[in-house]
């Protein structure tokens, strides 16, 4: 009898094994050649996994100051997300909770009705996921979520706020190439503190190609939805239903070169008329050389144009050159446009950066980055500056438990 409990202990690590995959990131990017003011980030991730269930945690920490040249909207946050999922059968459960913090004073939380702005101190979402596979290809998922805020006025004095949210849909995986879905959703807020309650549903479908291979080496995948939705945005006015459509084809032309291609588009329904709500459109060329077991050498060239009631662009070329064992150089150009608010800088802002440092990578286990970049921006007045982005990435190996 002594020896039943080491018995259990034996048979029962036999039939569960599990492995612990991780991910180590640390970068910088500053607004000079040193390592303030600027942005600083460390993020860890997890995943534990078995057959039947899995776990996986995420946590980002950003530090930040409000000092330099750039403006930043995060000073300082801890993001903390975990979530999973266990398989019994045909049903999937899939529970998760996000906690996010403020390392410093907060963001600026704008209240309703133009009622002022308070401190985001921090929130929590708990959520909830059951999932379940019909026979035929069919399948049915419901979620839903609650989030508590922790405002605060500058005073001191803390805001009440809380949130509720839920979603379903059925989903078909036809036999070929096509897929179906139809649902709905609902989100509330509201803060008894300010008498403030707001909520919004909606009902939709979509259908879409999975990835179909065409002639000339080409990929294809897209999907159409259409919604419709009743309640408010933030103007007052009736969200009103919306169509939209995505495209993306992969085009190869030699087993080193590839072209990406991306489009989207989108229509609002409301007053009795359609109206465009926003479109995109992105393309990426990417060239790679190099001998099987070495470090590729790589080129990228791409853009994309986004428009709504406003437009910005963004059209970059990057490049990794191999060099001897680990080594690589890296260079890099970007060109953006964004609209901006500053007072007498015009209707938009635009950016130039240019780039080039080192890169070493160990095996299959870390990759070390250093570059220096020179940017360029056109508001009030011209100014340049010089920036250093480094950092590391660090894939530990699988443990397995």
């Amino acid at each position: 009898m002594k020896k039943l409990p080491l018995i259990l202990l034996v048979l029962s690590a036999a039939a569960w094994s599990a492995a612990l995959e991780q991910f180590v990131s640390l970068s910088v990017e500053s607004d000079s050649l040193g390592f303030s003011p600027g942005r600083r980030q460390a993020l860890w991730n997890g995943m534990i996994s078995e057959d039947s269930w899995g776990v996986r945690v995420t946590d980002r920490y950003l530090d930040a100051d409000s000092g330099g040249l750039v403006p930043r909207r995060f000073l300082g946050r801890n993001d903390l997300l975990v979530d999973g999922d266990a398989r019994f059968g045909a049903l999937t459960v899939s529970p998760g909770f996000r906690w996010n913090t403020a390392a410093g004073d907060g963001l600026d939380f704008i209240l309703p009705d133009q009622q002022g702005t308070v401190l985001d101190r921090s929130y929590t979402r708990p959520e909830l996921g059951l999932g379940v596979s019909l026979p035929r290809g069919f399948g049915a998922f419901v979620e839903g979520s609650l989030v508590e805020r922790s405002l605060e006025y500058p005073d001191g004095s803390s805001l009440g706020w809380s949130g509720q949210g839920a979603e379903g849909y059925v989903e078909w995986d036809a036999p070929g190439l096509f897929w179906a879905r139809a649902g709905g959703s609902f989100r509330k807020h509201s803060s008894d503190d300010i008498g403030f309650d707001t909520d919004w549903s909606g009902v939709g479908a979509a259908v879409g190609i999975r990835t179909t291979v065409l002639p000339a080496r080409v990929q294809l995948v897209g999907q159409a939805e259409y919604g419709t939705f009743s309640g408010e945005d933030y103007l007052g006015g009736d969200l009103g239903e919306r169509a939209s459509l995505r495209l993306r084809a992969v085009r190869s032309f030699t087993p080193g070169m590839a072209l990406d291609m991306t489009v989207f588009s989108s229509l609002d329904h409301r007053d009795g008329a359609w109206y465009r709500a926003a479109s995109s459109g992105a393309a990426r060329l990417v060239l790679t050389r190099g001998r099987p077991g070495e470090i590729p050498s790589q080129l990228v060239l791409g853009g994309q144009v986004t428009s709504s009631s406003f437009t910005t662009a963004r059209f970059e070329a990057s490049g990794r050159l191999h060099l001897v064992e680990g080594l690589s150089t890296l260079l890099s150009a970007t060109a953006r446009r964004i609209p901006t608010t500053v007072a007498g800088a015009g209707p938009g802002r635009d950016w130039l950066t240019l780039g080039a440092g080192l890169e070493y990578r160990i095996s299959t286990l870390a990759v070390v980055w250093a570059k220096v970049q020179q940017e360029r921006t056109i508001l009030v007045d011209t100014e340049d500056w010089t920036r250093l982005d480094a950092g590391i990435q660090f894939w530990p190996p699988s443990i397995s438990i």
